[in-house]
This record gives C-alpha cells, structure tokens and sequence, in this order.
C-alpha cells in the first residue's frame, strides 16, 4: 500500500500545487461566483465560466501583457548594449577623458587593454545570460500553459462542486462546525 501510494504521489507531484492553488483561488472568487449565479439564475456551469472569464479578464490579462513588455525590454537592451559598448571603446579621446578622472589611473593606465577586453567579454556574457534566461522562459512557457489549464479546470470544478465536496469532507473529519 505505501509503495503504491509512493508511486501515484510521484506521478501526480506535478499537479498537486495546480490543485491548490485552484482550491485556494476557487474559494477567493467564491464570493463573486455566487453573485453571478444569481445573475444567471442558478445555472452553474455557466456562472462558473463567466466567472473564470470575468477574473482572466480582470487579473491575467495585465500580468501577461506586463510580463510580454519586460520581456520585450530585456531583449532589447542584452541587443543593444554590445554594440554600444564597442561604440564607447572605439572613442578613445572620450574614454580616456573618462579614465583619467579615475583616482591612480596612472598605475592602471598599463592595463588598459586587458580591462577593456574584460569589459567586452563582461557585456557579452551578460547579453548571453539575458538571451539565456528568456530562452529559459520561453521553454517553460508550455509547462505553464499545461499547469494554467489544470488550474482553471479545478477551478471550475470547485465553483461547481466545491460546497458538495466540502460537505463530504467534512464529514469525515472529527470537528464540530
């Protein structure tokens, strides 16, 4: 029994925040959801989809967008700041007006192109890691497509069927209401 059990845990782990967290956005838009059962005079199925439609709408929306801008911004700055970078170094006059202001420029002015190949190969790694880590993003985009689809099918479910299952639940745990 507890192998079995180990290994349909192992399987389900994956889903067992999605259903959670539905759980727990399920019983925040409780509230709303019986309002707009009302509206649609007891019928919910219907009720629990324009609710789930109204908070997409609502809340998701303008995370997504947000989310699409920044990342649009990241992208552009890691493709940006190479080139500008070598427009800098390749302006030696300025540059060097810029260095000599740094205290003991004297005693680093030896050194001058070990740092500036330095910083060349700094702004490329750091433009490597941004395109790496949208990469990365956008990768995961399907597992959070998957997971957002779980979620909103539980949250459905329990809108639906949630006071029911609570009830059942209920009683089998030993407390009074």
């Amino acid at each position: 029994f507890v192998a079995v059990s180990a290994v349909f845990l192992g399987m389900i782990r994956s889903f067992i925040m999605a259903v959670l967290m539905a759980a727990l956005f399920s019983g925040m838009i409780y509230p709303l959801y019986v309002r707009i059962l009302k509206l649609f005079k007891g019928r919910p199925s219907i009720a629990a989809a324009a609710t789930l439609v109204l908070v997409l709408l609502v809340i998701a929306t303008p995370l997504v967008l947000f989310a699409g801008i920044v990342a649009s911004e990241a992208s552009s700055i890691s493709q940006s700041m190479e080139p500008w970078l070598n427009k800098q170094l390749e302006q030696p006059r300025e540059w060097d007006q810029i260095l000599e202001r740094i205290p003991f420029w004297d005693r680093i002015a030896p050194y001058r192109e070990p740092i500036t190949a330095k910083l060349e190969e700094l702004t490329s790694a750091f433009g490597s890691y941004l395109v790496n880590s949208l990469s990365a993003a956008t990768r995961g985009t399907a597992d959070i497509v998957f997971k957002l689809f779980v979620v909103l099918f539980s949250m459905f479910y329990f809108l639906t069927h949630g006071r029911e299952v609570l009830d059942h639940v209920m009683r089998y745990v030993p407390l009074e209401e």
